[in-house]
């Protein structure tokens, strides 16, 4: 799975399971990633402005999306063109 598949998925993941840690996102959807690859994620998100109130602590790395990101996830659930971040 490219990077790019994983990182739409974990922030479409998101969007279906708010305040869930992006590590148990991924376990849940079956994603192979690191601690360090969802960080990178979160990080290149965060600077598009998808997500907000980011915060990486032993339990995981959890974030918000803003009204862009639920906009940009509703986009790609319904499977309109929208340019990837990654």
């Amino acid at each position: 799975m490219s990077n790019q598949v994983k990182s739409i998925k974990l922030l479409v993941g998101l969007c279906l399971n708010k305040n869930m840690s992006f590590q148990n996102i991924s376990r849940l959807l079956g994603i192979p990633v690191s601690s360090y690859d969802i960080n990178s994620i979160v990080e290149r998100y965060s600077e598009e402005g998808y997500l907000s109130d980011i915060k990486i602590s032993p339990k995981g790395t959890f974030a918000n999306l803003t009204s862009s990101g639920i906009e940009y996830t509703s986009d790609i659930i319904q499977n309109k063109n929208v340019n990837v971040v990654y």
